[in-house]
């Protein structure tokens, strides 16, 4: 059986975004994977949040480590000004070198985007789960966007293999880091969805859409909003928008239509019982590695709708997804009118990615993990 040290140490609990959600899904598939055996370390501030996971190990494989102390911050940020990747990282390791030395572990995963310690000869593998920094910078202050390249290159330097969860992915970094990209180090492996958590044949489809989506540019709730003033309000069907606020978009759009129904940040049930409820998910992003709404809206019986970005081409070879253009608000109003239509006339075919969707299950995606840490400790073997 394979150790498998998963290392989310570096995840900010207060951060209700996709990676949160990614880490906590990879790592209980992980755990319950009968062909590995899994010990996890996380920080303080997580010990909640990591509650549910931490039934599925035993106690002594639970690792929880403090946080930097303010000089130790100080130290690591004037050396990444000054990009001594080197010596930030081992001195960085420091923390956990007295975990990596209880637990003889045969591989570490980082789930978290980037490799945070050096593991010395342990083999690692690192989920990069975007560099959207590069292909939309202006997102971005200048701040962020040179941490991220300094964390990056360090992740790409001493990782010994990259997961994606897109080839798009892949391709755009191998574009900003050509010196540092090694395309044998890279798998492509999707995101995963909890599909026993959706299914729910007894529940009844409402006349809505759920948009599940923060209020972040790159989400691009504009379109939507322009596309929902074109529908006929006979044709209109009642979206209903998570995780942002109706004043989160003063500014853009003052006045969006009344059959926008605005949530806010959800509790996890009520999100699951919004995609049960409704008919379809819709997806506007200008920019994702892959989709987990979508993923999520299509295990509850949902129709996917998808901007026709990379991430969401790639997901369109497996699923049958209703796709549009980015910014095109009036090919997103018929749309939205038409899959209306045919839904009050029961056309909708709920169950046509019921076995597409099975792909995506995170025991599957746990199954493909452990596949491709065999593959690197196979490798590592092999240069010894």
């Amino acid at each position: 059986m394979l150790k498998v040290l998963v290392d989310c140490s570096e995840l900010n609990p207060a951060n209700p975004g996709g990676v949160r959600s990614y880490t906590l899904n990879v790592t209980k598939a992980l755990a319950q994977n009968p062909k590995a055996d899994v010990s996890v370390l996380i920080n303080e501030q997580s010990r909640e949040i990591f509650q549910e996971i931490a039934k599925l190990i035993p106690s002594e494989s639970f690792y929880v480590i403090k946080n930097a102390n303010f000089l130790l911050k100080v130290t690591l940020a004037i050396l990444e000004r000054l990009g001594l990747s080197n010596i930030h990282i081992s001195l960085k390791s420091m923390r956990v070198r007295s975990v990596l030395n209880q637990n003889s572990t045969d591989i570490v995963y980082t789930p978290t985007t980037f490799l945070n310690y050096d593991y010395g000869r342990t083999p690692s593998v690192v989920t990069i789960h975007d560099i959207q920094e590069k292909d939309f910078p202006e997102n971005f202050s200048r701040r962020i966007r040179k941490y991220r390249d300094f964390r990056n290159r360090i992740t790409l330097k001493y990782a010994s293999s990259i997961h994606v969860s897109s080839s798009f992915i892949e391709s755009t970094i191998s574009r900003s880091y050509p010196s540092l990209y090694h395309q044998e180090l890279f798998c492509v492996i999707p995101e995963g969805v909890e599909i026993s958590r959706y299914k729910d044949h007894d529940c009844k489809k409402k006349r809505q859409i759920i948009f599940p989506a923060r209020s972040w540019p790159h989400k691009n709730h504009l379109t939507l909003f322009k596309a929902m003033k074109g529908v006929g309000v006979d044709d209109m069907p009642n979206i209903i928008v998570t995780g942002a606020a109706q004043q989160d978009f003063k500014k853009i759009f003052p006045n969006p239509s009344n059959r926008i129904v605005f949530k806010g940040v959800v509790s996890e049930q009520e999100l699951t019982d919004l995609y049960k409820e409704s008919f379809a998910v819709i997806s506007c992003s200008l920019y994702e590695s892959s989709s987990l709404p979508i993923l999520e809206g299509i295990a509850a019986g949902c129709i996917g709708i998808a901007s026709s970005i990379p991430a969401h081409l790639e997901m369109a070879e497996h699923l049958d997804l209703e796709l549009f253009e980015p910014t095109d608000s009036d090919e997103l109003s018929l749309l939205i009118r038409k899959l209306t239509k045919d839904f009050e006339r029961e056309l909708n075919n709920r169950g046509r990615n019921n076995q597409k969707i099975l792909r995506y299950d995170w025991m599957n995606v746990g199954d493909s993990l452990v596949m491709e840490f065999a593959k690197r400790m196979d490798i590592k073997a092999n240069e010894h």
